[in-house]
């Protein structure tokens, strides 16, 4: 069974909106230091990890400093702060719609990359909206490709409620690429899987402001 991502149970916490990396061993490894784990799995980072290990910059999931000579246990996790590439900045505002105790709603611009991955880190949806709104746990409901503009839900914590992202995969998985109806009113929110199209709109409705918006 594959194992679930470690970054919710990181001891680390985010860092100027980025969540610390991690790296994790397998339970039968060949490695008995972590030094000799590190240097096998990321020969070309060796030096860099180095220092790291020497200044106490790497922690398991307890948070207690690793070093080079630090016995490998079974399916350790070890957690750091990433250097972070030099980006090109996405010359677009993303728009905060809607906030709550629970979600927020903004409209992601073109090119900008919902999450964290690969070259693009700083310049995406979540770590703009971190700084943005001072919420380091914000966490995406749903992802929207880079070059796709759109309606992005957002829950404040890891934490939060899982509705929206059960209706969003229950849509994909049957629909292929779908159409989906997503209303707030208040603190509440509801949403209805429709049919596929091409076509986005946007409206308000209803005395207390309710926003709706269609979107691929």
């Amino acid at each position: 069974m594959p194992h679930r991502s470690p970054t919710r149970q990181s001891p680390l916490p985010p860092r100027d909106g980025i969540d610390a990396a991690w790296i994790r061993f397998p339970d039968f490894a060949p490695w008995k230091t972590v030094g000799e784990a590190i240097n096998a799995r990321y020969p070309a980072h060796r030096e860099r990890f180095a220092e790291r290990l020497a200044q106490g910059d790497v922690v398991d999931q307890s948070g207690a400093p690793v070093h080079e000579g630090s016995f490998l246990r079974r399916g350790m996790t070890l957690f750091y702060y990433r250097d972070l590439p030099v980006e090109d900045p996405v010359p677009f505002d993303i728009t905060v719609l809607y906030q709550d105790n629970n979600i927020v709603v903004a409209d992601k611009p073109h090119f900008l990359a919902t999450m964290p991955r690969g070259r693009h880190v700083t310049e995406t949806a979540t770590v703009r909206l971190r700084r943005l709104l001072r919420l380091p746990e914000l966490t995406p409901a749903h992802r929207l490709d880079r070059l796709t503009a759109g309606l992005l839900t957002l829950h404040r914590s890891r934490r939060g409620p899982q509705r929206v992202s059960a209706v969003v995969r229950t849509a994909r998985r049957h629909q292929g690429i779908p159409r989906y109806r997503l209303l707030q009113r208040g603190s509440g929110i509801a949403t209805d899987a429709l049919q596929p199209n091409r076509q986005t709109a946007r409206r308000t409705a209803g005395a207390r402001s309710a926003r709706a918006r269609e979107c691929d």
